[in-house]
Formats: C-alpha cells, sequence, structure tokens
C-alpha cells in the first residue's frame, strides 16, 4: 500500500500537481496514517538529500534523496533479492522506506542533529 501512495504523489510531482518544494508537507498530509518508521523518512530526507533524487554528499558515497551509502544500497538489493534503479526517486523512496520499517533508524543516525529535533 505504502509504494502505491508514494507512486501516486510521485505522479502528481512529475505532472506539475505539487511543486518539488512543497514535497514534504503535501506528502506527510496525505500520509498521515503511516507507522511512526514511514513518518521518519519525511523528517530524514529533507535533512539528507532535500528530496533530490540526484543529491550526492561530496565527502562520501551517499547518493540520491535519502542519501543511502553505496554500500547500504548493495546491502538493501542483496537483502530482498531485488534489483533496484539508484537513480530511480521511487526506488530511493521505496528502499528508504522499507528499511526504516525493517531496521529502524540506525542507517540515518548520523544526521540525527537535524531530524532528531
Amino acid at each position: 500500500m505504502t509504494i502505491a501512495i508514494v507512486l501516486g504523489f510521485m505522479n502528481k510531482v512529475a505532472e506539475g500537481e505539487v511543486p518539488r518544494g512543497n514535497m514534504n508537507n503535501m506528502f506527510v498530509q496525505q500520509t498521515s496514517y503511516l507507522s511512526q518508521y514511514n513518518h521518519m523518512m519525511f523528517e530524514i530526507v529533507p535533512c539528507e538529500g532535500g528530496w533530490y533524487d540526484d543529491a550526492q554528499n561530496p565527502t562520501s558515497s551517499a547518493f540520491g534523496a535519502p542519501q543511502f551509502l553505496n554500500g547500504t544500497w548493495k546491502y538493501v538489493q542483496e537483502k530482498w533479492g531485488i534489483k533496484l534503479d539508484r537513480y530511480s526517486y521511487v526506488d530511493q523512496l521505496y528502499a528508504c522506506n522499507r528499511l526504516l520499517e525493517e531496521e529502524g533508524l540506525r542507517h540515518w543516525y548520523a544526521s540525527i542533529s537535524c531530524w532528531g529535533k
């Protein structure tokens, strides 16, 4: 169900119905029933990649809106037995959401000073 919400929301963004800068607030409003960890995605992503699917950390391999490290990206694909497109916004948010649900916040503790307020 959650991936369907993400896809629906991303279609609205792609069609220009939701300006990129308003994504966080609009998405939170549309997904108010999600679990604790799903909600954390909307705190973490603005602190990490700022909702930009091509965000690149200049000092590490962290990439995309949720800022996945190369090793973490490889890990989730192996763990779930699926191939994800690192450059796909939908795949990035899917992986972030699923990883938060399965493993909690540990992959994003480095930025807790931003999202943990």
